[in-house]
């Protein structure tokens, strides 16, 4: 009955079921019982007979305590919670028992612990534990409801601020070797940035080679990527480009570029290379519509007026992201500028030569900063 999805109403033969054990003398089904009886999971609710099998319950549990049962001491615990949720006696001995059964690795037990504090019942323990350690201990036991928590904290940028906590880092690693793709996609990228691990091209290849094997785009381009430059991995243009065309197959215009590159870099089919390039700035994607509009028909078959629209619109595409603080954008950015106002075309007026300087600078003072090497390539 645990957990945080909502179950289909009625449970009448869940209920059923309890009510012949709960006849037969089973004890355990009477605390589920009180349960249903009192409302819960859409059974109508009768107090008179919630109250009974209460009492049936904790007399059953207590006279049972000594079974070395973690399922009975949860109970326990839930009962002594519930029937003095602001005595702190009550509170304390639901602690105790919650304890007992979270030593027996009961998710329900941690799960509760980790509500009490929570709800600011509970300061810390000796140990210094508190809510978080406790969902993340229920969570791993297979708490459904923790788990939930735990990813909607992560969606909303509560858990990643945290990653720096031991516990917090393992929950991440533990969901990304249960197969959880959120959790390959963000240790993927903080291994490949930095910014909240530190930087392990290793590791971010491992965990995007994790996610891309389940069929995720994203993350068979950024392998794909690490195949061609040989970073974090072996340097192999085979992988690169099975990689890099699963990924652009599915629609990825970023994908669809990035493959089209390879080829051209690599001796590939030109007109294959120009295809996908065509199909990434059909998507208005700001790098593509920048190669076309270079290009000024060599080999795709546009006019000058559309290669100044082209032009126009990648470069506002890279205007909108180059704030975003990413330094090969801004360096594709800077290059944008210094490229075509040396070029002496038309799309001078948009670009100012000591703006891409200056953006240059930038750029190369972080990667220096941050020890990043540099080539030739990005001078």
């Amino acid at each position: 009955m645990a957990g945080y999805k909502e179950r289909e109403p009625p449970l009448t033969e869940v209920f059923n079921s309890f009510q012949r054990l709960a006849a037969e003398g089973y004890g355990k089904a009477y605390y589920p019982l009180s349960t249903l009886y009192g409302g819960e999971q859409s059974i109508n609710g009768d107090p008179a007979q919630a109250e009974l099998f209460r009492k049936r319950a904790f007399d059953w549990l207590f006279a049972n305590q000594l079974q070395n049962d973690p399922e009975i001491w949860n109970d326990l615990g839930k009962l002594y919670l519930t029937s003095g949720a602001d005595n702190c006696i009550e509170g304390s001995i639901a602690l105790q028992w919650f304890l007992e059964a979270a030593k027996m690795d009961s998710a329900s037990a941690m799960w509760h612990i980790s509500g009490m504090y929570e709800s600011g019942y509970l300061g810390f323990l000796p140990d210094g534990t508190d809510a978080l350690y406790w969902q993340i201990k229920a969570a791993k036991a297979g708490h459904e409801a923790a788990q939930h928590g735990l990813e909607q904290q992560h969606e909303h940028g509560d858990l990643v601020t945290k990653i720096d906590d031991e516990q917090v880092f393992d929950w991440y690693v533990w969901s990304a070797e249960q197969g959880h793709l959120w959790a390959q996609l963000f240790l993927a990228s903080a291994f490949r940035c930095g910014d909240l691990v530190e930087q392990d091209d290793e590791q971010a290849a491992h965990w995007y080679l994790q996610a891309a094997t389940q069929g995720e785009p994203h993350a068979q381009l950024q392998l794909g990527k690490m195949y061609w430059e040989g970073r974090g991995v072996e340097q192999n243009y085979d992988q690169a480009e099975y990689w890099l065309e699963n990924s652009a197959d599915q629609g990825s215009a970023e994908s669809q570029y990035q493959l089209g590159q390879f080829l051209c870099e690599k001796g590939g089919d030109v007109e294959v290379a120009a295809q996908l390039i065509q199909c990434a700035a059909d998507q208005e994607y700001g790098p593509a519509q920048y190669i076309i509009a270079s290009d000024k028909g060599a080999i795709f078959d546009v006019t000058d007026e559309q290669c100044e629209k082209l032009f126009d619109k990648a470069f506002s595409w890279y205007e909108e992201r180059a704030v975003s603080g990413d330094s090969e954008l801004r360096l594709d950015y800077a290059l944008m500028h210094l490229d075509c106002w040396n070029s002496g075309g038309d799309t001078s007026y948009r670009v100012s030569h000591s703006e891409g300087l200056h953006l240059l600078k930038e750029v190369a003072t972080e990667w220096v900063v941050a020890g990043a090497p540099l080539s030739i390539n990005d001078v």
